[in-house]
């Protein structure tokens, strides 16, 4: 009967308890299960249980055929006029999707091509940081510029913001007035790398040696320019362009070499960083990537390199690896180690966790050795590993902020929650940059935190990029904007 139909309730309300009782225990096992599964999963279940849905009120619901038909006509209309209108942008480190009108421009297209500084010459040596602001009680934006695609940071040199950024089909080095933020100059290499979950761009924050910028791109290039006026010295290509994963690995200057990662290569590669030369290359198990940084460990210096499956520690001139350490690998992008201090290493990251390894002389052998002193899954960062105080270590569990003792990897408290994101000094202070693009100012110990402040610096989902903090000024950017923000004295 059409005036008073016969609902079958049961069924349409077994698929809307099982699907919200499926999606409560997935927030309930939040220890368990990484944050980017629990949100597939919930998507997933809400795709069933939409689907079961829709077939419950075509077959069983027992309304006429006409009623049935043009309500899943109407539906089959709005989702097609939804489907054309939007379309999938990217993804968040927690998995959820990113839409944006169809037809959208990338970000960097319409802005200027490669180009040179015609008065290099002319402009001061100073890092002219604008005046400070006297009595400063809230932060302040100075500047606001949109950028090209990317994640890489900023590096600071003669006045100058340098970054990476993607136009169009161009993969840029760029260099901002620190003033003012206007572009100053902009040198690029047809090269592109582009992938759903990862973003589109390089992501390596450049680094500066004395004159010269080192910069090595998303897709392989290493480049080494003129700080003043952008002009390239010299070029390598440290890896195969087609590669299926993008370089995140800063540049390392040691000495007369400059030193990076050739990502799921597996290569550590040295140059020469007056001319680019080949000087050494070796193996490392850490993968995709993996940052890289110098260490002391028994009076040596070591170039460390952690990825997502294992670390390996490297003589700076020869290359010769001194010690290595494996693990499985978690799928990520593993952050840069943290030293612990007297030859301990923070390492790893994602869904399995850190560990912490002593390296020391061991009597008898050849060479160094890495042992595993504990490893917990109660920090789990996701872009970085975090920072070390007074014999305690603090970072962003899941984008939670928690304190581990550095002794025994155990969890002293738990924060508020930020989401992902990276943490760095700021003073005495901690500087927490969440995923959404907001900076919370934060005062921990031992003891537990207390959040002196927190704003939004850039409106952003994908709020990746390593922000650059100088004093009291702080650079961010994300994967189409960046702004300098002024901080209140308190936080220098």
């Amino acid at each position: 009967m059409v005036g008073k139909p016969r609902w079958r309730w049961f069924v349409a309300s077994l698929l809307i308890g099982s699907g919200t009782l499926s999606i409560i225990c997935f927030a309930g096992s939040a220890a368990a299960i990484p944050t980017h599964h629990r949100v597939w999963a919930a998507m997933a279940v809400c795709g069933l249980v939409g689907g079961g849905l829709i077939l419950w009120w075509l077959l069983a619901s027992r309304w006429s055929m006409g009623v049935r038909l043009g309500s899943a006509g109407a539906m089959v209309g709005s989702l097609s006029i939804v489907a054309l209108g939007i379309q999938l942008h990217g993804l968040t480190l927690d998995g959820l999707p990113l839409l944006q009108r169809r037809g959208s421009i990338e970000a960097g297209t319409l802005l200027p091509q490669p180009h040179h500084d015609p008065w290099s010459d002319q402009r001061p040596h100073g890092e002219r940081w604008p005046a400070a602001t006297i009595d400063l009680l809230q932060p302040r934006r100075h500047w606001r510029l949109d950028v090209g695609a990317g994640f890489a940071g900023f590096a600071v040199a003669r006045g100058l913001a340098i970054t990476q950024e993607q136009r169009g089909v161009h993969e840029c080095v760029v260099a901002y007035d620190l003033r003012l933020g206007s572009e100053i100059w902009a040198y690029g290499d047809t090269a592109r790398f582009a992938d759903l979950r990862a973003g589109v761009g390089p992501r390596a924050t450049p680094a500066i040696d004395g004159d010269h910028v080192l910069a090595l791109g998303a897709t392989g290039w290493l480049r080494c320019l003129d700080v003043a006026g952008g002009q390239l010295l010299w070029r390598r290509q440290v890896r195969a362009p087609a590669a299926a994963t993008a370089l995140w690995s800063k540049p390392l200057v040691w000495g007369d070499l400059v030193i990076v990662t050739a990502g799921a290569e597996t290569k550590l590669q040295a140059f020469d960083r007056l001319t680019g030369e080949p000087r050494w290359q070796a193996d490392t198990p850490g993968g995709d990537g993996a940052p890289v940084l110098t260490v002391t460990a028994s009076g040596l210096p070591l170039v460390v390199a952690s990825g997502a499956a294992g670390a390996s520690g490297h003589d700076p001139g020869s290359g010769l690896a001194l010690w290595q350490a494996s693990w499985p690998a978690s799928g990520l992008v593993a952050p840069e180690a943290v030293p612990l201090g007297r030859g301990r290493l923070l390492l790893g990251g994602g869904p399995a966790g850190v560990r912490a390894y002593n390296v020391q002389w061991q009597i008898g052998t050849a060479g160094l050795t890495a042992a595993l002193l504990w490893r917990t899954t109660q920090l789990r960062p996701a872009l970085s590993v975090g920072v070390e105080a007074d014999g305690f270590v603090f970072g962003l569990d899941e984008g939670r902020l928690v304190c581990i003792d550095a002794a025994t990897g155990y969890r002293r408290w738990q924060g508020a929650r930020y989401g992902h994101g990276r943490i760095l000094r700021a003073g005495s202070q901690l500087l927490v940059q969440a995923e959404d693009g907001t900076v919370a100012i934060v005062v921990a110990s031992a003891e537990g935190s207390h959040e002196r402040f927190r704003f939004r610096a850039l409106h952003t989902r994908r709020g990746w990029a390593e922000p650059m903090l100088h004093d009291r000024w702080l650079l961010v950017r994300d994967d189409d904007e960046a702004a300098l923000w002024e901080l209140p004295a308190a936080v220098e």
